[in-house]
């Protein structure tokens, strides 16, 4: 399925939750609280926090049905959302500082299972090049390339999601790869952002 019909389809979903059907708000939680979690513990091993986290969002939004704007995206706003919500929350814990961002809050990628099963038919050194390379990446770095690669954000989505200039996100993710490069064979590279990139809009 493209990911344009399942745009189609979130929206309608989203839609129907702003016109306050329950069983569209439950499909909603039940669809992304997965996703949501995975994206909030590159931020923090906070468990409690995470998780407080996504239930105080979804209360809100809950509660704020009849406001919401329309959306054929509702995995990016609610990922934005989440993001938002948790870093003030940081911020209010002293784990970083708002206005220096790009340089304190910190942001890990872990292999994927999906990615885990390609790997296994790599060699041991392949995987430790590739764990050596994500290491060498920047923060902003590693999230853009989850937020592309892992999460097939489009990079306009990235960049409000990041609240940084579109030209900062094409910058992240080319030097990313760059670095990803010196690390291991450029077959490996492309079978890697294959897997991860249905779409390279």
């Amino acid at each position: 399925m493209s990911k344009q019909v399942l745009q189609q389809q979130d929206g309608i979903l989203w839609n129907q939750f702003r016109a306050g059907e329950l069983s569209a708000f439950t499909e909603l939680y039940n669809t992304y609280v997965q996703t949501l979690y995975n994206y909030g513990k590159r931020f923090t091993p906070d468990k409690a926090l995470i998780e407080d986290s996504i239930q105080d969002l979804f209360i809100e939004l809950w509660n704020k049905k009849d406001h919401l704007s329309d959306t054929d995206s509702p995995k990016y706003f609610l990922m934005k959302s989440l993001r938002n919500k948790m870093l003030r929350k940081l911020e209010r814990e002293h784990k970083y500082i708002l206005n220096n961002l790009s340089e304190d809050y910190d942001f890990e990628v872990e292999l994927s299972y999906e990615f885990s099963l390609v790997t296994e038919q790599a060699s041991i050194e392949q995987r430790q090049q590739l764990q050596q390379a994500l290491q060498q990446l920047t923060k902003r770095q590693r999230e853009v390339i989850f937020l592309k690669f892992y999460e097939n954000l489009s990079y306009e989505e990235i960049a409000s999601l990041m609240a940084i200039e579109l030209r900062s996100v094409y910058n992240l993710v080319s030097k990313a790869i760059d670095v990803i490069k010196r690390y291991i064979s450029r077959l490996f590279l492309i079978l890697i952002f294959l897997i991860f990139s249905p779409s390279f809009e």
